[in-house]
C-alpha cells in the first residue's frame, strides 16, 4: 500500500498585538507576562492512499481542526516562558482511510491549555484536556515559534518555517514527517494578521495504519520541497558534536568509542518513527554496541589502532547499520544484508587527514550515516556480497578472527564491558594519570622532584608520550606530560572539555621535563584487555611513591552509579564554564536520570525522543 499527502492549506489569523502600519511589521511576540495573543484557527490534512496488492486500503484519509482561542503569557523565567491558553470554541473531526464514517468528537469549549516553552522552541511540560481535538490544538500551538518570521515582514511577503510540522501527529495525520511551510502574510487591518499556509513534504519511511479495525503496516512517501533537519543530518551532528567531547565511551577490547555512534544513531532515526517503542530503542542501543564491540575485537582493534587505522571509523558504519536495524524493525534477512552493505562501504582514512581541524569528528559522523543508510537499503530489497567481511578486512590490513563476532553472545550483553572516563582525555593516558592524582603531588613539592617514571604497556608507550608543550586543545588530552602539569598546578583544566586556549606557563614545562615515559612488559601482559599505568615519583632525597592502576574509576571493573555521573558532569559542566540552564538540557538529563533508575519503565524513552524534535 503506498499513500501520497496533498499540498495541506493552513489558515491562521493571528489577532493580537500587531501594528496598523502598512508597511513592514513584527509577527514575533514579546512574551511579556500578562500579555495575551488570540488566534483563529483553520487547520486541514488530507492524505490520500492508494491500494497495493490484493488486501489493500484505499480511500482518504482527513484530519481539520477549528479554533478561537486566548492564550496569555503567565511567566518568563530564566529563558522559561509559562502560557496558558483559554479555548473559546474548538471543533474537530477525523476519518481514516478504508474507514466508510466520518467521526466527529464532542469538544467542550471553556476549557485550559497550560504550557511551558523556552525561548528556543522546546517544549518542557504541559497539561492538555483529553480529547483529540485539545491535543491536535497543543500541538499547534506548541509549533508556535515555527510561525513566526525571523525578520519584519509587509503585506504579501512570504517566509519559510523550517523542522517539523507540529500539525502531522497521529491526531491530525497518519504520519509525522519532515515539513516545510511557506508562510504568506495575506492582509493586515486594524491589527489584524491574516497568515496563510501551504504545507509540502518530504518524507519516506513506514507508519502504520488503523483503519478501523487493527493495524495495517503500509509503506510511505511523499514528495515536495521539505526543508527540515531530516535525520540524516542531524545523525552526522550528533555524532560529531558527541565524539568531540572527549568523554565519549569506549571498549578497551577494540579500541572503539562505542556510544558516540550508537546512541545519536538509534536517537536520529528512532526520533522520527511513527510510534517509536522504548524497548526497541533501547534493544537497538544494545544491538549497536554488540556490533561495533565485536567487528572492533574480531579485526584487533586495540592494536590495528597503532598501525594507522582509526578502529571506532571503521567499524562505525557496521554499528550505525545495527543500531537502524534494530530501529527499522528488520527481520534477521534484511538486517544482515544492511551489514554487509555496511562493510562494502568502509575503508580506513589516512592517519595524518585524522589529525586536521574537526575532520575526525566530521568524518565519524558521516561514516555512522553511511551505515544507517546502509539499514534503510536493505529494507528496501538492496542486495549484498555474502562475502563482505573478507572485502573489508583486506582494504583495512586486518585479519579478523570471525568468532569474535559471536562468542558468548548475549550473556552479558557488551554493554555492561565499556569503559567511560572522569576527565577529558585519551583512555591510554588515563590510568598513569589517575595513578599520578593519587600521590597527590602538590605545587611546593615540584622542585624536590628529581624525575616521574611512567610505566605502560609498549602499544601505546609512544602515544601518551609527549614531552612537547601541545599546540591545541585535543594535544592537551593526549599525553600524560601536559596533564601531569595540570593536576598539578591546575586540577580544575582537567575537567574543561572546551579549553578555549592552551598554555604551558614555565611552571608547566619544569614538571613536563622531569617525566619519562617507559614501555613496561607487566603492563603489557594485560594489554588490551586492561589500559593500565605505573607511576612513580623520585625525590631528590631518594624517597620514592608509587602507584599503579590498572582499572580506573568509570571503568568496566569500577562503574559509576547514577549519582557520580551527576557528579562527574556538575564538574564538567563547571570546569567548561557552561551554564546548566533550566531548560532543554536540564530536562533532557533529568529524563535520563528517571531511566537510568527506573526497573523495565521505559516510558521516558519516548520523551528524549519527542524532546529531539
Amino acid at each position: 500500500m503506498r499513500f501520497r499527502t496533498s499540498v495541506t492549506l493552513l489558515a491562521l489569523l493571528i489577532l493580537g498585538a500587531v501594528a496598523n502600519a502598512q508597511d513592514r511589521v513584527s509577527l514575533r511576540p514579546d512574551f511579556k507576562v500578562g500579555d495575551e495573543s488570540r488566534y483563529t484557527i483553520n487547520a486541514l490534512v488530507e492524505t490520500m492512499v492508494t491500494p497495493k496488492g490484493p488486501g489493500g486500503i484505499g480511500g482518504n484519509s482527513r484530519g481539520q481542526l477549528t479554533a478561537t482561542v486566548s492564550v496569555r503569557v503567565l511567566s518568563v523565567k530564566e529563558g522559561v516562558i509559562e502560557q496558558e491558553a483559554l479555548v473559546d470554541a474548538i471543533s474537530f473531526s477525523a476519518n481514516k482511510a478504508g474507514s466508510p464514517a466520518s467521526s466527529e468528537s464532542k469538544e467542550v469549549a471553556g476549557k485550559k491549555i497550560e504550557f511551558a516553552i523556552t525561548s528556543s522552541g522546546q517544549l518542557l511540560k504541559c497539561i492538555i484536556p483529553d480529547s483529540p481535538g485539545y491535543i491536535a490544538l497543543a500541538d499547534l500551538l506548541f509549533s508556535a515559534f515555527k510561525w513566526y518570521p525571523a525578520a519584519d515582514v509587509n503585506v504579501g511577503g512570504t517566509w519559510e518555517a523550517l523542522g517539523r510540522g507540529n500539525l502531522f501527529t497521529e491526531r491530525l495525520s497518519e504520519a509525522s514527517m519532515s515539513a516545510s511551510t511557506i508562510y504568506k502574510l495575506a492582509g493586515l487591518s486594524k491589527g489584524v494578521a491574516s497568515i496563510d499556509g501551504a504545507v509540502t513534504l518530504n518524507q519516506s519511511g513506514s507508519s502504520v495504519f488503523n483503519p478501523g479495525s487493527g493495524n495495517v503496516n503500509v509503506s510511505v512517501t511523499a514528495s515536495g520541497k521539505g526543508s527540515a533537519l531530516d535525520p540524516t543530518e542531524r545523525c552526522r551532528l550528533f555524532v560529531g558534536a558527541t565524539r568531540a567531547t572527549e568523554l565519549d565511551d569506549i571498549d578497551v577490547a577494540s579500541c572503539t568509542t562505542v556510544g558516540s555512534v550508537v546512541v545519536p544513531v538509534a536517537l536520529a532515526f528512532a526520533a522520527r518513527q511513527p510510534r517509536a517503542d522504548g524497548r526497541a530503542v533501547l534493544a537497538a542501543i544494545v544491538a549497536g554496541y554488540e556490533a561495533m564491540q565485536r567487528l572492533g575485537r574480531a579485526i584487533g582493534g586495540a592494536t590495528l589502532i597503532y598501525r594507522g587505522v582509526w578502529p571506532t571509523y571503521v567499524t562505525a558504519p557496521f554499528a550505525a547499520a545495527a543500531t537502524a536495524s534494530k530501529v527499522l524493525g528488520l527481520d534477521a534477512a534484511a538486517t544482515a544484508r544492511a551489514l554487509a552493505l555496511a562493510l562494502t562501504r568502509t575503508s580506513s582514512v589516512p592517519a595524518a587527514a585524522l589529525s586536521r581541524f574537526g575532520f575526525r569528528y566530521y568524518s565519524l559522523g558521516c561514516a555512522a550515516v553511511d551505515g544507517a543508510g546502509a539499514a534503510f537499503a536493505a529494507a528496501a530489497g538492496v542486495e549484498a556480497d555474502a562475502d563482505a567481511l573478507g572485502g573489508f578486512a583486506q582494504r583495512i590490513g586486518a585479519t579478523p578472527d570471525a568468532a569474535e563476532l559471536t562468542r558468548a553472545a548475549g550473556s552479558p550483553w557488551l554493554v555492561s564491558e565499556v569503559d567511560s572516563k572522569l576527565w577529558p582525555t585519551s583512555r591510554q593516558a588515563l590510568a598513569s594519570v589517575a595513578a599520578f592524582r593519587e600521590l597527590m603531588v602538590t605545587p611546593e613539592e615540584v622542585d624536590a622532584i628529581e624525575r616521574i617514571v611512567v610505566a605502560v604497556p609498549s602499544a601505546y608507550r609512544g602515544m601518551v608520550d609527549r614531552a612537547a608543550a601541545p599546540a591545541q586543545r585535543i594535544e592537551s588530552m593526549i599525553g600524560v606530560q601536559h596533564q601531569f602539569a595540570l593536576a598539578t598546578f591546575a586540577p580544575q583544566v582537567l575537567d574543561d572539555a572546551l579549553r578555549r586556549s592552551v598554555s604551558t606557563p614555565p611552571a608547566f614545562a619544569a614538571l613536563m621535563a622531569k617525566v619519562e615515559v617507559r614501555a613496561d612488559e607487566a603492563l603489557g601482559a594485560h594489554f588490551p584487555r586492561k589500559w593500565g599505568g605505573r607511576v612513580t615519583v623520585r625525590l631528590r632525597s631518594g624517597e620514592e611513591r608509587t602507584r599503579e592502576v590498572l582499572d580506573p574509576d568509570g571503568g568496566a571493573a569500577r562503574p559509576l552509579d547514577l549519582d557520580g555521573i551527576k557528579r562527574k558532569y556538575a564538574r564538567i559542566f563547571a570546569a567548561s564554564d557552561v551554564r546548566q540552564p533550566d531548560g532543554w538540557l536540564r530536562a533532557t538529563r533529568e529524563r535520563c536520570e528517571r531511566l537510568g533508575r527506573s526497573s523495565g519503565d521505559v516510558s521516558t524513552v519516548a520523551e528524549l525522543l519527542a524532546s529531539l524534535e
